[in-house]
């Protein structure tokens, strides 16, 4: 495996984004907004915000960029926090309706603040990720500092008669862990979160001796939709074999419709276009939702389903395991039929990050958050075998990427997560750990099962991918999500009144949502 293919399939395994192969567009400039119900929200900026909370010497600071939406809040309302992930801060909103629609139910506030180095949040400006120097400021214990602080303007200064408003914090995958530690760390300023995919048990010290349950959990996905698993394992080999000759490579050049610029030219450029197939599985697999999914890439509903359309046996040639992988490639970034071309390689293709989410997440990646993720290969997985996972190539992978800006293998951390948050929460309260059994996630999580312990509360969507809980409601939503979202309601209402000191009102399932908002169907997950 090369090293620009392990820095890609990590970048994956917790941004959970669909980038798209061959982008022209400016994340800054799309309107991630457009489709929000109301469209009242407000783009603001928090002005003096430390770039270093722990170092009282140091008083640079820099601007926060954050969105808020009073539409429903009523004076003393609650504050529903989302705590930013890797990426531009609309693409949250727009991805996590479900937020917005509990807030009109609570008449509460709704801010979306932005996480430092990612969006246009960036304390260097265009400096920001241009060395070690400046990075080393981008970790998740300074963004959460960065809440702590915001929300205190929120309550005091910002949101008019909030003083005493209680604050819910939610997320999802990086922004979920950020939502679990900002509950179990800053107790007195978060009264509750709600955690969905979030997981912080999928890194070093989480006591698990096999760390390819992952891929196992993505290949089951895939498996229990119908592919042949004895199929897409045989792909890698396919295209292995195709780009020994130059007559192969000529063939896999016109079969995936690669660019001049792109195209497979020596043996060693198909670990690129393995690696791509690699990031499609995931794709896919995380954004298997009932309904069409929008933004950067339209897809279809039940993306794994008809994925699987493709791999349901065996293939007779190499060239056709080829020709079936680039029907799954093309599903993913190319379902409306309307690209001609695909451009794959690094450096010779337009920048496709388009959430800003790619140099600063492999940054994290390679100094707080190292997962010791391996592919295992039949019967495990439908992989390559790239057991055991070795720190060493995992350091070496890191300097590859980051050695030009500074970067030195000591300023790997695999201890910190376990150090700083621990793997265990024996103090925290009122968190809700939300998790869907087709999201491979889920054993990185909380929990894989329902269940309680004291307030911190375990619920799973039986047919649920990354994030459906969170996504805006939809027509086309299934009976297992609809049930989850009412349970966060009744404990999120019954923590609430507990706050206020008022009686609950909902019962163990909460009635169906206004019909004026189930009617928006709109905000529809994009992962």
């Amino acid at each position: 495996m090369t090293k620009m293919r392990l820095i890609s399939i990590f970048l994956l395994l917790l941004g959970s984004i669909s980038l798209s192969l061959s982008s022209e567009t400016d994340a800054s400039k799309i309107n991630w907004l457009g489709s929000a119900p109301d469209g009242t929200w407000t783009e603001e900026w928090f002005e003096a915000m430390p770039v270093d909370h722990y170092d009282l010497v140091n008083t640079d600071t820099f601007k926060m960029r954050y969105f808020i939406n009073l539409h429903h809040y009523e004076e003393g309302g609650p504050i529903f926090f989302y705590c930013g992930n890797e990426g531009y801060i609309e693409f949250y909103i727009h991805a996590t309706g479900q937020i917005l629609e509990m807030a009109a139910e609570q008449k509460g506030a709704v801010v979306y603040a932005e996480h430092r180095f990612y969006g246009k949040t960036q304390p260097f400006g265009n400096e920001s990720l241009s060395s070690a120097e400046n990075l080393g400021y981008l970790t998740s214990m300074q963004a959460l500092s960065d809440y702590a602080l915001f929300i205190g303007h929120l309550k005091n200064t910002r949101i008019p008669g909030a003083k005493n408003s209680s604050v819910v914090a939610f997320g999802g995958s990086y922004g979920g862990m950020l939502a679990t530690f900002f509950r179990a760390k800053y107790p007195h300023i978060v009264d509750m979160a709600v955690a969905s995919c979030a997981p912080i048990y999928m890194f070093t010290d989480n006591g698990k001796s096999n760390n390819s349950y992952y891929y196992r959990d993505l290949t089951n996905i895939f498996v229990e939709a119908g592919c042949s698993k004895e199929a897409i394992y045989n792909s890698w080999g396919a295209l292995r074999r195709l780009a020994k000759t130059a007559e192969g490579r000529a063939k896999l050049n016109q079969i995936f419709r690669l660019a001049k610029v792109s195209q497979i030219e020596i043996e060693g450029d198909i670990e690129i276009l393995l690696g791509v197939f690699q990031q499609v599985l995931i794709d896919i697999s995380m954004s298997d939702f009932p309904f069409e999914t929008t933004a950067f890439n339209v897809m279809p509903a039940w993306p794994v389903n008809r994925s699987c359309e493709f791999f349901k046996d065996l293939k007779k040639s190499d060239e056709e395991y080829a020709e079936a992988m680039f029907q799954m490639v093309n599903l993913n970034k190319n379902w409306e039929g309307d690209r001609k071309e695909f451009c794959l390689k690094p450096g010779a293709c337009p920048d496709d990050d388009k959430i800003g989410a790619l140099k600063g997440w492999n940054w994290q990646i390679c100094t707080e958050f190292v997962l010791p993720m391996c592919t295992q290969g039949l019967p495990n997985d439908f992989f390559e075998n790239s057991c055991p996972f070795k720190s060493e190539t995992n350091a070496e992978s890191c300097t590859a990427v980051f050695k030009s800006i500074g970067y030195q293998p000591e300023m790997m951390s695999p201890h910190f997560t376990a150090v700083e948050y621990g793997l265990q929460l024996p103090t925290a309260s009122r968190i809700i750990f939300t998790n869907g059994l087709r999201d491979p996630c889920i054993n990185g999580g909380w929990s894989s099962t329902p269940k309680v312990e004291g307030s911190l509360v375990s619920l799973i969507v039986k047919d649920g991918s990354h994030m459906y809980d969170l996504c805006g409601s939809h027509v086309n939503d299934t009976e297992s999500v609809k049930e989850v979202r009412k349970e966060i309601r009744r404990y999120l209402d019954k923590w609430l009144r507990e706050m206020d000191g008022k009686p609950s009102t909902r019962g163990a399932l909460s009635g169906l949502l206004p019909s004026f908002l189930l009617s928006l169907a709109v905000m529809l997950c994009i992962y």
